[in-house]
């Protein structure tokens, strides 16, 4: 039986925990610009112990993926949900604030070394431009904020590349930096298995061949 098969029908037990569950709905949800679904992931994700400056970064960090317009359309539904849980009384804990960065911080040294924890040597010369935006913006500046682990931004990533058609490329480079980051094995079958649980079988797809070609080659139908 092929792998994809045997994702289906042995691996349904869940290892991720309630915070990383709650990641890849928001992911998803963002990327996809279903807003209803979003608030309730969002409204969720209060009630599971995330705080407000946490779930700003989730957008900031989804921006490099999903671009400006849906990154904004996010922390305006993350705006209307805080607004109607403080009307209802629920909690909604504001949280630490990002730690500050030394005062000699070098957004493009520490970038790069970051981008190659998670994907080895990878350079760009054909637009340096665009290298540098990555290296120093993305991997320099957006990751250098410690409300977000390094593992649990990759899942956001793979969550939101899965839910956006065409991205397949981006996809199976950052399970790649997700594993290296530490996601495991039984971690990408249960992200996979989030996202079935979502409702979105095309999504839960795209993911599912991402995973089981990661692990057992591109021939694995």
């Amino acid at each position: 039986m092929k792998t994809i098969e045997l994702m289906r029908k042995e691996n349904t037990k869940n290892v991720l925990t309630p915070r990383q569950q709650s990641l890849v709905a928001i992911a998803s949800f963002e990327a996809k610009g279903d807003i209803r679904n979003l608030e309730t992931a969002l409204n969720k994700a209060f009630d599971k112990g995330f705080t407000l400056n946490e779930l700003k970064e989730i957008f900031c960090h989804l921006y490099s993926y999903t671009g400006f317009p849906r990154a904004l359309n996010g922390l305006s539904a993350l705006q209307r949900v805080l607004a109607d849980r403080l009307a209802k009384g629920l909690t909604c804990e504001e949280g630490r604030m990002a730690s500050p960065l030394p005062y000699d911080f070098d957004a493009l040294k520490e970038g790069t070394k970051v981008q190659t924890s998670l994907f080895g040597n990878d350079d760009y010369p054909f637009v340096p431009a665009m290298d540098y935006y990555l290296k120093a913006h993305l991997f320099g500046d957006v990751f250098a904020n410690d409300l977000l682990e390094h593992k649990e931004r990759e899942l956001l990533t793979i969550s939101a590349l899965a839910s956006i058609n065409g991205l397949e490329i981006q996809l199976t480079g950052h399970l790649e930096g997700a594993q290296n980051k530490g996601m495991t094995k039984e971690e990408m079958y249960s992200y996979v298995q989030t996202l079935t649980d979502l409702g979105d079988e095309e999504t839960a797809q795209r993911a599912r061949k991402a995973v089981a070609e990661h692990f057992n080659g591109p021939n694995d139908k």
